[in-house]
């Protein structure tokens, strides 16, 4: 064997294990995620974008943003993190008026609520170990949460509405792995 094809067969058998090491990780975020996500109600991520950015001093994820993206094509971005929204700048200030009315909430309570919003989706997503929540009215009902660059977990009611035909090949099923769960390998 000459010694570049014994380089090429160690390369290759690095790939290989790197690889299967990547799905190997992917296997126990998922496990680990399916064994949380039953308490959790999903339907509240419907229309959300949720990403995260850096720990917090007690080593939990710290969510960077929190984006509504409703099917008419609107967007409104809230600061994710709490001191971020009690430093709001007005043109930022407006949008957490704008977010806190989307879920029924008093201009005067805005504020407080996005602030509680906040807390609440920092817990949910540290307890489900997850890097990203998708979720695009425009493209259809349902859910992408990311837990590597490599992968993730696509929730999807059986009848859901998916308007976009890139996605409805996804739901196909070869990457099915429960009635409402896909396996997504990026």
């Amino acid at each position: 064997m000459r010694p570049i094809d014994s380089i090429c067969l160690c390369l290759l058998a690095c790939l290989m294990t790197c690889c299967k090491a990547r799905d190997n990780a992917c296997s126990v975020a998922q496990q680990y995620f399916f064994k949380r996500v039953d308490k959790i109600d999903l339907s509240q991520f419907y229309g959300l974008y949720i990403t995260l950015r850096g720990k917090n001093s007690d080593g939990s994820m710290r969510i960077r943003a929190i984006e509504l993206r409703l099917e008419n094509g609107e967007r409104i971005g809230i600061p994710g993190y709490e001191f971020d929204v009690k430093e709001a700048s007005p043109d930022v200030f407006s949008n957490i008026i704008k977010f806190a009315k989307h879920f029924g909430q008093k201009e005067e309570d805005a504020m407080s609520f996005c602030i509680e919003y906040c807390r609440k989706m920092t817990k949910i997503v540290n307890k489900l170990r997850v890097q990203e929540i998708k979720s695009n009215l425009e493209l259809g009902e349902f859910i992408i949460f990311r837990f590597s660059s490599d992968c993730a977990l696509v929730y999807k009611k059986k009848n859901a509405n998916v308007k976009n035909s890139k996605w409805q090949s996804v739901f196909s099923d070869k990457n099915k792995i429960s009635e409402q769960w896909y396996f997504l390998k990026f």
